[in-house]
């Protein structure tokens, strides 16, 4: 999001809380989104979607008709081999940002109207001044305003 003048100019003081509560209702919540949790069978199934497998499908089914079972079972174990490789793909996607869910910080300092203040970290708004010290999770993405020797470990994310 692009900085105003007048935000620039400002930073050192944080937002208002009233520009803070107008911000959180155009942008939501500062929250990864979460889609409902998707049962692994419903995953499964969905690999037998996609046109190509259909077409493989269909293949496999005129093999069968012309009597030719070998290229039918050749094709039914590709498409099977396929669909599970797809399926762990797609499971373990799931499992991963469900885990980066739970690793986000809970809670942030902020300063708004020219006081800090801790927050629930979904709180957090575009233009926020946030304050991270030693140890802490950096709870949104931002810009660095200021620092003094600043490490940060990524490694949880891979």
């Amino acid at each position: 999001m692009a900085r105003s003048d007048r935000e620039e100019h400002n930073w050192q003081k944080g937002l208002s809380r009233a520009e803070a509560e107008r911000r959180l209702l155009q942008f939501g919540e500062n929250t990864l989104q979460q889609k409902k949790n998707v049962h692994p069978l419903k995953i499964f199934v969905g690999q037998f979607r996609d046109f190509m497998v259909l077409i493989l499908l269909g293949a496999t089914a005129v093999s069968v008709l012309m009597g030719e079972p070998a290229e039918a079972l050749t094709i039914a174990v590709i498409v099977l081999l396929n669909a599970l490789l797809g399926f762990f793909q797609e499971y373990r996607t799931e499992q991963t940002l469900e885990k980066l869910k739970n690793m986000s910080a809970p809670s942030a300092r902020v300063i708004r109207d020219q006081r800090q203040y801790q927050i629930p970290a979904a709180e957090i708004v575009p233009g926020d001044l946030i304050l991270i010290k030693s140890g802490d999770r950096v709870p949104a993405d931002g810009d660095l305003m200021e620092s003094s020797g600043l490490q940060v470990d990524e490694a949880l994310l891979s």
